[in-house]
């Protein structure tokens, strides 16, 4: 998020029914004004956007053995075969599956409170197996809270099963720089590695992982690098923390 000084969040809004999506946050940015820092998720159900989304039990891409016509992919995970949908890809060269199963269900157990300090939100849902596509039951609890100077969305997955449950959870915003103009926008990322891809029209991981240093998409530096016409669709690891154990990440 920008590091303008004086930058205040004055709302946010959250749709449970969409897998907890984050549909809006908005904040005051000296001296622009009002400002909504994400760019807002399709509705329609002809074409929805998992942006703003939470993504779980797994985020980004899975790849498999293709069955039912590239309608599903068998995958090994743990030693054990699953089958999974596909709703990513083309036909005519490779289906996958992509940001997991939760969206767009619906949580529940939704409270609400606000104080003059904060207004929060706490939602849960009961995933079980995700209907026969993982490897154990699991109970996902979101909370996010919004202050005047910080917005914060807490996951916590419980397995509720007796099988082991891997898990990835990723959220997906897709954030807006306020001017319009790319080549104004700082991005900084304390990493020390990267994941390498195939190429850069599939971006399939290849296991291997190279230096964030010297890179054309290095923006390891403490004051960031311009993204310029620069398209990223990467996976930055050897991640730095700070003195209070936080990664801060920047686009300004």
């Amino acid at each position: 998020l920008p590091r303008t000084q004086g930058m205040q969040f004055l709302s946010a809004t959250i749709l449970p029914w969409r897998g907890m999506t984050v549909y809006q946050l908005r904040a005051w940015v000296p001296p622009i004004g009002e400002v909504d820092l994400l760019e807002s998720p399709r509705l329609d159900a002809q074409h929805p956007s998992a942006a703003g989304g939470l993504l779980l039990p797994f985020a980004n891409r899975l790849r498999g053995v293709a069955v039912e016509n590239g309608a599903a992919i068998e995958a090994e995970i743990l030693g054990r075969r699953v089958r999974i949908p596909t709703n990513h890809g083309n036909p005519d060269t490779e289906r996958l599956a992509i940001h997991g199963f939760v969206f767009p269900n619906t949580f529940e157990n939704v409270t609400r409170q606000s104080t003059a300090e904060e207004a929060s939100i706490h939602a849960e849902l009961d995933a079980s197996d995700f209907q026969g596509r993982w490897l154990s039951s699991s109970k996902i609890s979101a909370h996010m809270t919004l202050r005047q100077q910080t917005f914060t969305f807490t996951v916590t997955t419980e397995n509720t099963g007796s099988d082991p449950l891997p898990i990835g959870v990723g959220w997906h915003p897709n954030f807006r720089y306020p001017s319009g103009l790319r080549e104004q926008v700082l991005l900084g990322i304390p990493s020390e590695k990267r994941a390498l891809v195939n190429n850069y029209q599939d971006w399939w991981p290849t296991g291997a992982g190279g230096p964030s240093a010297g890179a054309d998409d290095d923006f390891s530096q403490p004051e960031g690098s311009p993204l310029g016409a620069l398209f990223l669709d990467d996976c930055f690891t050897g991640l730095r923390r700070d003195n209070r154990g936080h990664v801060v990440s920047f686009l300004t």
